[in-house]
């Protein structure tokens, strides 16, 4: 068996591993496609090495951002990972587990893949980015290594929640969500402390949010890799690119104990971040709208950086809102 498959987005070749009764497969993204542009790397490395880690699935793994390589075994496959755009999937049982690994590392990988703005297709769902914020991103439309019809339909990403009970792994989703709760919860604490200038046991308050926030990413990896939908599946970068602003208020929370700043510009920061977060649960659009006017007049006067963050993770999940997905 040899076979060599040219899409337009992709390029396969199968054939026999040098283990009798084992396939290989190679697949490669082409620069020409909708993923990535001449002279870029198809998978940010630092996004790259990050999703491998978080969908808790393979039975090892090591990725090195340097490199920009990975190689992972699962289920007794060995998964070769480049940032180039392409993998090489060695010990498969037949074409069609080769392919099904495939898939399963192509949506691992989905989330990595450098938008037509340059950043990865996360930043941009996560509403950090200008060029994105009221357009679906091409890479958006299918999983890598597929080829499926482009979706006609979409949804704004404060209605995820009511379309998304129409889906089949829809727990998976919404059990993201309930850990993204426990790691706002763990905001909250520590927004007390900062309120109080009490900078005591915060680094025992970062590792449980860093706890929360893996099991809600993990359940969201999870999502997008079992919904058999691919459409549907772009659904979870939804949830990808909310934890990563939230990830951002964190970081920028942390970094006041060395920061002089004022209570008042702090509140102003952490309310237009969580109201934002409370907009986009509760599809609240012309909150959303407001949360924006709000940031842009906060702008207008001198804030510390880690202050400016804060109120700038809001600002992203305001926009995420009103952000055209696929469905």
């Amino acid at each position: 068996m040899n076979e060599e498959v040219d899409k337009s987005k992709i390029i396969f070749q199968i054939h026999p591993c040098t283990e009798e009764g084992y396939v290989t497969i190679e697949a490669k993204l082409y620069l020409g496609s909708p993923f990535g542009r001449p002279g870029e790397d198809f998978f940010d490395t630092k996004q790259m090495c990050s999703s491998l880690r978080r969908v808790g699935l393979f039975d090892s793994l090591r990725c090195s951002e340097e490199m920009g390589y990975a190689l992972a075994e699962w289920e007794g496959k060995r998964i070769h990972v480049f940032k180039g755009g392409k993998i090489i999937i060695r010990r498969a049982k037949d074409e069609e587990d080769a392919r099904k690994t495939l898939d399963i590392i192509g949506r691992t990988l989905w989330g990595t893949i450098p938008c037509s703005c340059g950043r990865p297709l996360i930043y941009c769902t996560s509403g950090a980015c200008a060029e994105c914020s009221k357009k679906i991103c091409p890479i958006l439309a299918s999983p890598p290594f597929v080829d499926i019809p482009k979706s006609t339909s979409e949804i704004k990403g404060g209605e995820v929640f009511d379309y998304i009970e129409k889906v089949e792994t829809k727990d998976l989703f919404l059990k993201a969500f309930e850990k993204l709760g426990d790691y706002v919860g763990v905001i909250k604490e520590l927004d007390g402390k900062l309120v109080r200038k009490d900078f005591s046991d915060i680094d025992a308050l970062a590792e449980r949010a860093e706890t929360s926030v893996e099991e809600a990413c993990e359940a969201g990896s999870r999502f997008i890799i079992e919904t058999p939908d691919d459409h549907q599946a772009a659904l979870g970068i939804i949830f990808l690119g909310m934890a990563e602003d939230l990830w951002m208020m964190l970081d920028a929370m942390l970094l006041l104990k060395d920061v002089r700043f004022e209570a008042e510009e702090y509140e102003t920061a952490r309310d237009i971040a969580l109201d934002s977060y409370q907009a986009f649960l509760n599809n609240n659009q012309t909150k959303a709208s407001e949360i924006i006017k709000r940031y842009r007049k906060f702008l207008r006067k001198k804030h510390p950086r880690p202050v400016i963050e804060i109120a700038k993770s809001g600002f992203h999940i305001a926009r995420m809102v009103t952000k055209p997905f696929p469905v």
